[in-house]
């Protein structure tokens, strides 16, 4: 991830510099491509006290292409925007436990986690410079995260696949530079986060896990610009 900031940094430093140029109007609607990666982290719950009762947290990332759409209005130097996109996570997490009692192993349990998919809807505020638009974003984002938590020795007390699509808050900054009239590359990061789902396993008298999701992206992004 630190080598990517420091690409991203480059990548800001030379479009910079392209910025002194021309000139360019930021209004009007556009359409982009972008990807990047993604740190997603869910946060497991264990709100009976059935297994650990706490909070565990295995972090992992993700590969996470997607696409754009949006307009934006210039006045003056402030551009202000909408903009919605979607984007498809492609990686599955497995984490192992071993259970012990007085040294003697109980049971293992295994435990998967999966973004499959992140979509959000924000507004934007920036500052043109020429060709370049430094901007902040924030708004709302719909995920679909995928988990589950297998205890091999005792199946009932086991969470088979369920999903968390709650939806959350997303913030965010970033830069884009326009290519000509009609085309723009841009470098953006956002942060996600939502509030847990609930989810009781297949026990007659069941306990609960929660899991929240946060994730960070770090992309690239093209657009063309109508």
């Amino acid at each position: 991830m630190k080598k990517a900031l420091l690409g991203v940094l480059a990548v800001i430093f030379v479009c910079s510099g392209l910025a002194i140029a021309g000139e360019g109007n930021w209004s009007g609607f556009y359409f982009g491509l972008n990807a990047g990666l993604a740190r997603h982290e869910p946060n497991w719950s264990d709100n009976g006290y059935d297994w650990f009762g706490g909070t565990l947290t295995n972090p992992y990332c993700t590969f996470l292409p997607g696409v754009a759409v949006g307009f934006n209005i210039q006045n003056g130097s402030i551009v202000f925007g909408l903009e919605a996109d979607a984007a498809i996570g492609f990686t599955e997490n497995v984490t192992e436990y071993s259970y012990y009692y007085w040294g003697t192993p109980q049971f293992d349990v295994t435990k998967t986690d999966k973004l499959g998919f992140l979509a959000t809807l924000r507004g934007r505020v920036g500052f043109a410079v020429d060709n370049a638009l430094f901007y902040m974003t924030a708004g709302a984002g719909l995920p679909s995260a995928a988990h589950t938590w297998i205890e091999d020795d005792d199946v009932p007390d086991s969470w088979q696949t369920f999903h968390n699509s709650k939806l959350g808050m997303v913030v965010g900054l970033g830069f884009e530079h326009r290519l000509g009239q009609k085309f723009a590359i841009k470098v953006e990061y956002l942060h996600f986060a939502n509030l847990p789902v609930v989810q009781p396993n297949a026990q007659t008298h069941p306990y609960y896990m929660s899991v929240d999701e946060k994730v960070g992206i770090l992309r690239l992004g093209f657009n063309i610009l109508f």
